[in-house]
């Protein structure tokens, strides 16, 4: 089920053009747009409701089809997902999803591609856990057991060996 659910995010936003230049053709094409597509991730995790939302729409889907080209393979872990996708009342699971993945993605780029899988799921949950605080500080019902159990770990600066314990 998550595989699916996965892959039709990727689909779905391979499938549609975005406002920003997209025409990546060759590894230099796509490393002339590390700085904007860094830039454009950490916007994502600022920015849970812009006005217009569509904003936000747009740069997701720009983020989305340069990691699905790029140079560096980001792998997903389901371990940090499948409890977020099975919360059947959580609304924002559509944001959190992608962000794990632009997350990854943001560290493959200021990393230069390091393959270290624990410092990009990291930063991966790094990244839902700040898009997570601004999602709940607009929706106070927002809430999911695994981000509340992230969050609490980030707090405490226990968030490294929180996502170390989990991969197995």
């Amino acid at each position: 089920m998550k595989q699916l659910y996965i892959s039709t995010l990727l689909v779905l936003f391979s499938l549609v053009a975005s406002a920003q230049s997209t025409d990546w053709q060759t590894k230099e094409d796509y490393l002339r747009d590390t700085a904007q597509v860094a830039q454009t991730i950490r916007w994502l995790e600022q920015n849970p409701f812009p006005e217009p939302f569509s904003e936000r729409q747009q740069k997701a889907q720009y983020a989305f089809k340069w990691i699905e080209g790029a140079p560096y393979t980001v792998n997903i872990d389901a371990t940090f997902l499948q409890p977020i996708l099975e919360d059947k009342k959580f609304a924002y699971k559509d944001m959190m999803v992608p962000q794990f993945v632009f997350g990854k993605g943001l560290y493959l780029i200021q990393h230069n591609g390091d393959k270290n899988e624990y410092e990009a799921n990291l930063r991966g949950v790094q990244s839902m856990v700040t898009l997570y605080k601004h999602i709940k500080a607009t929706d106070k019902r927002a809430k999911n057991k695994l981000l509340e159990k992230m969050e609490a770990a980030a707090d405490q600066d226990k968030l490294p060996a929180y996502v170390r314990s989990q991969m197995k």
